[in-house]
């Protein structure tokens, strides 16, 4: 009786995880984080349409919509994907957001602008975050034996880190026989590796930047 009320309480709580992010495949992943700009991306499920919401932090009652602008480049493979440019922001200040699809809250973030020390005072420490070699495992696909990935939970601790920002050193996906002939099989490879659960919290911790090598081909971020 023990191990029925804990599966069905596990699988009520993943029930209401994936209602609350309802009509978003993978995101929010923060981008470019300047002085007065910020940049967010995001992949929606087809035909949802998004919103994004944000504030300095403490001040909720001055909200302003940033419209999504949809790519181009990912609608021509079925993709939905989004790319969000929040201005007027104020240099070394925070700001949370929402992100809206298809008029429902469906993910929260926050992130801080750049401090302007130029002229001012000496370089800011920071630190940053580096890895490469993603392998997301998708048994059909994978190469029989043992195949690379198996355990991603280094994600988990990542997203745990104050780093100020992370940088994909290439393979940040692998590419596999049933994703090279096709530009939607490449689409469909990236898709599926940055939709997984465990790299949700990471996406928004931190602005991501990547390079690439030969398993990513030639997919953009």
């Amino acid at each position: 009786m023990k191990h029925l009320f804990t599966a069905a309480f596990v699988f009520l709580v993943m029930a209401v995880a994936a209602q609350g992010r309802k009509g978003l495949v993978a995101g929010p992943m923060l981008g470019q984080v300047d002085y007065r700009v910020a940049k967010l991306w995001a992949e929606l499920e087809p035909g949802a349409k998004a919103q994004l919401k944000f504030w300095k932090k403490g001040e909720q009652a001055k909200q302003a919509i940033a419209l999504n602008q949809p790519a181009a480049d990912a609608a021509a493979q079925g993709s939905n994907i989004v790319h969000f440019t929040l201005p007027g922001l104020e240099v070394n200040t925070s700001y949370e957001y929402q992100l809206m699809v298809n008029n429902t809250n469906v993910a929260t973030g926050s992130f801080t602008t750049k401090e302007l020390w130029q002229w001012r005072k000496p370089v800011p420490d920071f630190s940053f975050l580096t890895g490469s070699c993603s392998y997301m495992n998708q048994p059909p696909y994978d190469r029989p034996g043992r195949p690379y990935g198996g355990d991603s939970s280094i994600y988990t601790t990542m997203a745990k880190e104050e780093a100020s920002f992370m940088m994909w050193l290439g393979d940040n996906w692998y590419t596999r026989e049933v994703d090279y002939y096709s530009a939607w099989g490449l689409w469909n490879r990236a898709q599926y590796d940055r939709s997984r659960p465990i790299l949700q919290d990471f996406w928004k911790k931190m602005p991501h930047y990547a390079i690439w090598d030969d398993h990513d081909q030639d997919q953009s971020w």
